[in-house]
């Protein structure tokens, strides 16, 4: 388990570094068009 923690450390590091790195806007762009991507979901009615 600790070498396992040890190397889930390394990697979230890395990956917040590397997301720190880039410009805020433009991580709010590519997560607005990763959501975008997803599709148009409507409430209502289920179809029946």
């Amino acid at each position: 388990p600790r070498r396992m923690a040890a190397r889930l450390k390394m990697f979230l590091a890395r990956s917040l570094r590397e997301l720190l790195a880039r410009p805020r806007d433009q991580l709010v762009n590519e997560r607005y068009e990763k959501f975008r991507r997803m599709g148009v979901f409507l409430e209502g009615e289920a179809a029946g």
